[in-house]
């Protein structure tokens, strides 16, 4: 399991070194785990939600197709269902998301968005007990909407949660956490856990801009050219034909 660990206060956008990332390759850094299940058809892998009920079709929706869009356009990957759980797939290898109904989004001081967590590569297992028989757990507002239009952190929440859903589902496809790297130079959160040998691939060099990246300035919501690498170099069928 990885948990996503930038959760970010509005008030306080604290941010991490970066490397000075002067490559030219576009297949530029990010950590893999070579060792878990990959899926077997990529360009159709199936979602569930395990607790739809609890949530905002404008939220749900939002993260859907932010989603779908952002990796269909730029990998080829194809997320499909984003229906309620099934008896069957809860058995089953399925991304299951649980959206836990966590952060309080209409205080008047400081507001956390973001948070998660997920099964690395093709699993049927849970993500833990406060994931209630999801793979994958996206921490979200208490009330299980965006705060309203006009509202002063509407757009800060909506890009933590974006950026936090493109983040686990990179998690479900195989990525690692790029700043755990070995290699990892000007990053506080660096711990050097992920080593380059049998069980991980680094993909080029470290990618300070990449959405598996503890460490950026907490702008990013996009993959990145590494994460799109570290994408193909697990699929190579989604190269081939993207």
């Amino acid at each position: 399991m990885r948990r996503l660990a930038f959760v970010l206060l509005l008030q306080i956008a604290a941010a991490c070194g970066q490397a000075d990332d002067s490559s030219s390759s576009d297949l530029n850094s990010v950590v893999l785990d070579s060792s878990r299940s990959r899926w077997t058809q990529p360009r159709s892998i199936p979602v569930c939600i395990t607790n739809r009920s609890a949530l905002a079709d404008e939220l749900f929706n939002d993260i859907k197709n932010y989603v779908t869009s952002e990796y269909a356009a730029k990998t080829g990957v194809g997320f499909t269902g984003w229906g309620d759980c099934s008896d069957a797939q809860m058995k089953s290898s399925t991304v299951r998301v649980t959206f836990n109904l966590k952060h309080n989004w209409s205080s008047s001081s400081a507001v956390v968005a973001g948070g998660g967590l997920s099964m690395v590569g093709m699993s049927s297992r849970t993500c833990g007990a406060d994931c209630v028989g999801g793979t994958m757990r996206l921490d979200i507002g208490s009330k299980g909407a965006y705060p309203a239009s006009g509202s002063r952190y509407r757009d800060f929440t909506v890009s933590r949660t974006r950026a936090t859903a493109i983040h686990e589902f990179g998690h479900a496809l195989g990525l690692m956490h790029e700043h755990e790297r070995t290699d990892a130079v000007g990053c506080d959160k660096s711990d050097g856990s992920v080593v380059s040998g049998s069980n991980y691939v680094y993909i080029g060099d470290y990618d300070s801009t990449s959405i598996m990246n503890y460490c950026h300035s907490g702008s990013i919501t996009t993959l990145s050219k590494g994460d799109i690498a570290g994408v193909y170099y697990l699929y190579p069928a989604l190269a081939a034909g993207h």
